[in-house]
């Protein structure tokens, strides 16, 4: 089910010149998001009921602040989406909390979307566990078509009781617009983000491009300064190209949820031409 954007997402800011604007979901604003998923909005009062304080410290919104949780062990959950209108690049700046667990907490969005999600939590994601941190990101269109809309979830699974993953506060940026410089103050914070910084083009240089399953010299391809690898992404009978910004093996294949995600690490390596039958 799709919604278009939720009256309780804060609206920051809009450039109207380039039709881009600053959304806000903030600490009980995820409640649109869960529809019959296993995610809940709990305050920190209620994680000191239920004793995962020992687990858990203070968010940075303070002592009587809610935040999106996923807890115990619990199957892969998908919240609900929201569509929102973007053609250039999108950013995401999350303040989030990851358990010592190898559980897993992502911010997803649609084909075809640069790298298809926002890993906050899980063994490939390089957050600090134990902590509230905050992670900014942005992700770029790599249709040769375009894009007008990016439609937005949240995915995650705890695998034991007592694990638990948050989400707190969450700011997206459409259409390329920067996000302000944000410093936070919370002793529980991790790190300090600022914005990010459209790249200069020098990195690597990767074929990108949806439902392509042949390259010539006509296929769209993208340079960017934080690609450290090329992945080309097998999903059902679609295949898709683009960069990464996460580090992977060169020849790793990794699944997901019925994806297929394979890596490597020179110019266009991921040029193979695909027989789809």
């Amino acid at each position: 089910m799709n919604w278009v954007i939720a009256s309780s997402f804060t609206l920051l800011s809009i450039a109207t010149l380039c039709n881009a604007a600053i959304y806000e979901i903030d600490q009980e604003g995820f409640a649109d998001f869960i529809d019959n998923s296993q995610f809940e909005v709990l305050s920190y009062d209620e994680i000191i009921e239920i004793g995962y304080d020992r687990y858990v410290p203070t968010p940075p919104a303070g002592q009587h602040s809610s935040a999106f949780y996923l807890k115990d062990a619990v199957a892969p959950q998908y919240t609900n989406s929201h569509t929102f209108a973007s053609s250039g690049a999108v950013t995401f700046e999350a303040t989030y909390f990851c358990d010592n667990t190898i559980s897993e907490f992502e911010v997803r969005f649609s084909y075809p979307w640069q790298d298809h999600f926002l890993v906050l939590c899980g063994p490939t994601s390089g957050s600090t566990p134990g902590v509230w941190q905050t992670k900014t990101k942005n992700f770029y269109c790599v249709s040769a078509q375009g894009c007008s809309k990016i439609d937005i979830w949240l995915y995650g699974i705890t695998v034991s009781p007592g694990a638990i993953v948050g989400l707190q506060h969450l700011r997206i940026a459409t259409n390329g617009s920067p996000l302000p410089t944000t410093t936070t103050s919370s002793p529980n914070t991790a790190t300090t983000t600022n914005a990010p910084t459209e790249p200069a083009g020098q990195g690597l240089n990767c074929y990108s491009c949806a439902n392509c399953p042949y390259v010539d010299h006509n296929t769209n391809h993208l340079q960017r300064d934080e690609y450290h690898t090329c992945v080309l992404t097998f999903f059902g009978s679609t295949i898709i190209r683009g960069g990464s910004t996460e580090e992977n093996y060169s020849g790793d294949c990794l699944m997901h949820d019925g994806v297929m995600d394979c890596y490597c690490h020179s110019h266009l390596c991921n040029g193979q031409n695909i027989t789809v039958s």
